[in-house]
């Protein structure tokens, strides 16, 4: 069973009443005016970050005791699960050595949401988005941007091993949070939650690289799931709204749940 809820206006009727008056239906208010990158250049991308504070890092950063931790929670691992990360096609091992970045851009949306992560082109479902950047640290910090870099802690020592893009980082970065039941609506089963997650041991660190689950239309945001917890333990008020930039601003989607989603919410009342 498959319920709509629409958020006001759906985006087509809203816009239609926007294009009447002459106006448009965006996210952002003049009074919320902030910078976007759309240039693949990678000066441009240094000079948009360090305008927003954050430094801009091709390849995440690693001194020698995070490779000498990585190195042996590697060791410590079961034969066949250490082997899982070390596998990297060619591909994948040129992709990560070479920075790849596929075609994206970075917009304000809202005071609410902050900045998303959005397709400058159409990218075809399996594609590669890039790699997850940061600093590799062994520490917990209260940052909603730290990305575990394993699934099989196997001490205390590396419990806490992860990137933190906090203050470091590429577009990847800005890839907001998605639950699984958040879909399009008019759009069939294509979830909101569009970009997956690779896992891999390469040149004596552990790698994070996100990859389209599905086709990703041209100014389609790009989200992925962050876990069930990751909005409760950073105390970040759930946001259950996707967006799409359309040319000239940030406009928000008519969204759908399934049920059991309705559920997990609390909003049975809608069933």
């Amino acid at each position: 069973m498959k319920i709509k809820i629409s958020h006001g206006k759906s985006v087509d009727s809203a816009q239609r009443d926007a294009q009447s008056n002459g106006s448009s239906l965006h996210t952002e208010s003049l009074f919320e005016r902030r910078p976007s990158l759309t240039s693949s250049n990678p000066q441009d991308a240094r000079n948009f970050f360090a305008g927003i504070g954050i430094e801009y890092l091709h390849q995440s950063r690693a001194n020698a005791e995070m490779i000498e931790i990585m190195s042996r929670l590697l060791e410590g691992m079961h034969e066949s699960v250490a082997e899982r990360y070390r596998w990297s096609s060619p591909g994948k091992i040129e992709r990560l050595r070479a920075g790849y970045l596929a075609p994206l851009e970075i917009h304000y949306i809202n005071s609410r949401v902050g900045y998303g992560c959005f397709a400058a082109e159409d990218i075809k479902g399996g594609d590669p988005i890039g790699e997850y950047t940061g600093e590799y640290i062994n520490e917990f910090r209260q940052s909603a941007y730290q990305f575990s870099l394993h699934d099989e802690p196997v001490s205390p020592e590396t419990s806490s091993l992860c990137i933190d893009a906090l203050y470091c980082g590429n577009h990847t970065r800005f890839i907001n949070s998605c639950e699984e039941e958040l879909c399009l609506a008019g759009a069939g089963e294509r979830s909101g939650y569009n970009v997956g997650i690779w896992r891999n041991f390469l040149d004596g660190c552990f790698r994070v690289e996100m990859y389209a689950r599905r086709d990703i239309a041209k100014g389609e945001e790009l989200r992925t799931n962050y876990g069930p917890n990751y909005f409760y333990y950073h105390n970040i008020p759930q946001d259950l709204s996707l967006f799409r930039f359309d040319g000239h601003g940030v406009v928000e989607v008519e969204t759908k749940y399934v049920e059991d989603g309705l559920k997990k919410y609390g909003l049975d009342w809608l069933i």
